[in-house]
């Protein structure tokens, strides 16, 4: 990860304990997935291109949908929908290519939409909110001692704008080559 990139993403603590990398005020693409606002700082941006062909790659993890070639280099592309959870959807004429720098190399991620790049200050921008399973949806009621207490992932900071919030993205982390091989060989590992 580049200093620049590194930059726009802080440590912060909480008082339960749990760190959260809060991203720093400042310039974010945002895009769309569904009726939801992202965004990930403009820093790791390379461009923004329409979907053209993706050549699929075998034994690749579920969201990974393939390579495109681009000016010549090999890119991975990531559908993001699948990565953050959100159901699949037809791609329509808004729907775009992100190619971000993650760490030394290139990565390209699936949105339904770009919307503009907006400047987070620092009061604009709250750590995510912490998630717990609750007794309702089957959890024990402890969700601390069971190990349910985490943040959303990839989620790394809530963008406060006033009419609209924006969920800020820590991609250089959920899309990092380590976690990516780090999934790949676990699932290799279920599958065995």
């Amino acid at each position: 990860m580049s200093a620049e990139q590194t930059s726009n993403l802080g440590r912060s603590g909480s008082g339960d304990g749990i760190s959260q990398r809060l991203p720093k005020p400042g310039k974010f693409l945002t895009f769309g997935l569904g009726e939801q606002r992202f965004g990930v700082p403009i820093g790791i941006v390379r461009e923004i291109n329409r979907v053209s062909t993706i050549t699929p790659v075998p034994q690749t993890l579920d969201f990974v949908v393939g390579v495109i070639n681009l000016r010549g280099k090999v890119i991975p592309v990531v559908d993001l929908r699948l990565k953050l959870g959100v159901p699949a959807i037809a791609f329509t004429r808004a729907t775009c290519i992100i190619v971000l720098e993650i760490g030394s190399s290139q990565v390209g991620v699936i949105v339904d939409s770009v919307k503009e790049v907006t400047d987070f200050l620092q009061g604009n921008i709250d750590p995510p909110p912490t998630l717990t399973t609750s007794p309702a949806r089957g959890g024990t009621g402890d969700a601390a001692a069971a190990g349910l207490l985490s943040t959303p992932p990839a989620v790394c900071g809530i963008g406060k704008e006033e009419d609209r919030m924006t969920l800020l993205l820590d991609l250089e982390d959920a899309l990092s080559a380590e976690k990516l091989l780090k999934k790949a060989d676990e699932e290799k590992l279920k599958a065995a």
